[in-house]
């Protein structure tokens, strides 16, 4: 290995394990003797090996490999024997090295795996450091709060020219620093340059860069840090929407809504993810005048596309506020809209709702059953049916809601026992037209056109929807010219294209 050695002596465990003779076995040995010769805890470890000794290859392929192996006592808590099991491994690859190192860190050894680590780079093999190494043997220093080694290892992580600045092995650089640096006896405006430094350096900073550096700032002092760093960045860094979020965030999380608010106004750009942090924060902070407000704005924007984070932030304002009005008029435009794309928005403001303690209307029936029926939620319908008997809710229009969902949902006698439960009376167009269209949709295409008949005899005036349902009806059994007869009298009746 190219690399020097970490400032740290090997433990005696962790140095190689000698061979013995068949004349002597050590207590850490694996002998190459009979296994009659093999102490009980030679045997112990033998029988880890996928085939009898390193001089005796097997004749064909292990049911287990060698990593899986060390995987798997790591995993048991026994990292020790899987070490002890990998010396006797003639050139390890990288990848067991990997698995040594990980094993002791994820058994709480984070010393050991440094001194696993140092062995790895000061011993001559074909084994090399790459990504995983680094970012393991970082969570290492990390964990074992030594600035000392944690300069070597970045050192090591420097020379090693990795490609493209791996952004695995800057996140865990940042956390190492953020995490071990700020605890120990280090002047904080060192480690605050030295942070920044290694955020700045990054090629592309993603979730975990930016939510390892908000959990670090801990006071405006270093957000105000972070943030005029960011900026000196140019104007690419300054206004990426991801980098946007995640200021307004950090200043939010600080309780400084001001702070945000004016990183909010001076970006030029804003998406969607902006625009629900920024609202976001306003609730986290109990500001819901400030959140409805920009909720307004952000629905009064064309350039913003909403989804159901925005709704449900909006909603919890109003549910601060107890602004009851308010949620229904969220239900009311969800509904509208619902052709757009909001049925999801819908179903998951209506169960906020009820969370928030907010009682389910004719409003919310009515967006539920839409939104059901669009989505084919069989389930979201049925609920809604039995909420709407339970609770007596009424309102006009509401057979043809309740037919055209199960219709959709593959429930078509349902739909046919529900418009047969109907007086005559109680039909209007919109029940008949959600009818003839079920049967259409199911395949029931005499049944539709009964029912077209029928409507015609109530005295039922179709409209373009009926005559749609219909011709869709007749091209589905390639009779289109018998569709064409039968709407004849109901177009010339109902004046649908004009006298």
């Amino acid at each position: 290995m190219s690399s020097s050695a970490l400032p740290l002596p090997l433990s005696s465990s962790t140095s190689s394990i000698t061979h013995t003779t068949s004349n002597h076995t050590h207590h850490h040995g694996y002998s190459s003797s009979s296994s009659s010769n093999q102490t009980p805890h030679t045997k112990q470890l033998s029988s880890h090996l996928p085939y009898p000794s390193p001089s005796d290859p097997p004749t064909h392929q292990p049911k287990k490999t060698i990593r899986s192996r060390l995987s798997q006592l790591c995993h048991q808590g026994k990292p020790h024997l899987a070490r002890q099991l990998f010396d006797a491994i003639p050139q390890p690859k990288t990848v067991l090295w990997n698995t040594i190192i990980i094993g002791f860190i994820c058994n709480g050894m984070p010393d050991e795996a440094l001194r696993f680590y140092s062995r790895m780079v000061s011993t001559p093999s074909d084994a090399y450091c790459d990504f995983y190494t680094y970012s393991a043997v970082l969570k290492a220093c990390a964990d074992a709060r030594q600035p000392s080694i944690c300069k070597a290892v970045h050192c090591h992580v420097l020379r090693s020219c990795l490609e493209s600045r791996s952004r695995i092995v800057y996140n865990s650089l940042l956390n190492m620093y953020c995490t071990c640096l700020s605890s120990a006896n280090v002047e904080k405006g060192y480690v605050d340059d030295l942070v920044c430094r290694v955020f700045g350096s990054m090629c592309r900073r993603d979730v975990i860069a930016w939510n390892t550096m908000i959990s670090w700032m801990g006071s405006v002092r270093r957000a105000n840090l972070l943030y005029g760093f960011l900026l000196k960045l140019g104007s690419k860094y300054a206004n990426d929407q991801f980098a946007l979020s995640s200021a307004i965030f950090m200043y939010a999380e600080l309780g400084c809504l001001d702070l945000s608010r004016n990183v909010f106004y001076q970006s030029l750009e804003r998406n969607t993810e902006v625009w629900n942090t920024m609202i976001g924060g306003y609730v986290q902070k109990n500001s819901p005048v400030e959140a409805i407000n920009l909720f307004l704005k952000a629905l009064a924007s064309e350039q913003t596309i909403l989804d159901e984070v925005t709704f449900l932030s909006a909603l919890t304002a109003a549910s601060q506020l107890q602004r009851l009005d308010f949620a229904q008029q969220l239900h009311a435009y969800l509904m509208k809209n619902s052709a757009n794309g909001l049925d999801d928005e819908g179903l998951m403001l209506v169960h906020e709702m009820q969370q928030q303690g907010f009682t389910i209307d004719s409003v919310a029936a009515t967006a539920l059953l839409s939104a059901a029926s669009n989505l084919r939620n069989l389930e979201i319908g049925k609920q809604t049916h039995a909420y709407i008997l339970r609770h007596g809710i009424e309102f006009e229009g509401m057979e043809s809601y309740l037919i055209d969902m199960y219709a959709k949902s593959g429930l078509i006698k349902s739909a046919q026992g529900l418009f047969e439960m109907c007086s005559s009376y109680g039909k209007d167009q919109a029940t008949w037209n959600a009818m003839i269209a079920g049967n259409t949709q199911n395949g029931q295409i005499e049944q539709a056109f009964t029912t077209f008949r029928q409507m015609f005899e109530q005295n039922i005036v179709p409209n373009a929807v009926t005559i749609a349902s219909i011709l869709l009806a007749c091209q589905s059994v390639g009779i289109v010219s018998l569709g064409s007869r039968q709407a004849t009298p109901w177009l010339c009746h109902s004046q649908l294209f004009g006298p």
